[in-house]
């Protein structure tokens, strides 16, 4: 898996495999398995990246997908809606931090800021 944005999170048909490090993140499958029919690669700012996955990788063979993140388009919150956020910190970069079973984005420099609206359903 090859993307231009480091920390991107990988779903294989809605699984998570691991984030892109230095642009690539391996993803091993098993050539007898169940073939996995999509991909999504995803980070925080970013627009979500989805394509069809349309081969099978032998043994021992290996198939390049590739995704382009591209910065998402800032979006105006609910009128009157107060933010806040909450900073997660983390020793290790590139966890995962999720809030009630929703991925949230990765850990990045020991931290990840996730915002809220002061109005919205609680977590």
């Amino acid at each position: 898996m090859h993307c231009n944005v480091d920390g991107a999170q990988v779903f294989f048909d809605g699984n998570y495999k691991g984030d892109i490090q230095g642009g690539v993140l391996t993803v091993p499958v098993y050539s007898t398995g169940t073939a996995y029919k999509e991909y999504s690669v995803q980070k925080d700012g970013y627009t979500t990246y989805t394509d069809s996955i349309t081969g099978v990788p032998g043994k021992g063979q290996t198939i390049d997908l590739y995704a382009t993140l591209n910065p998402a388009q800032p979006t105006q919150g609910p009128i009157g809606g107060d933010q806040g956020w909450y900073m997660v910190h983390c020793n290790v970069d590139g966890a995962t931090v999720m809030f009630d079973n929703d991925v949230k984005g990765v850990i990045a420099n020991g931290v990840l800021s996730v915002p809220v609206y002061v109005t919205g359903t609680p977590y």
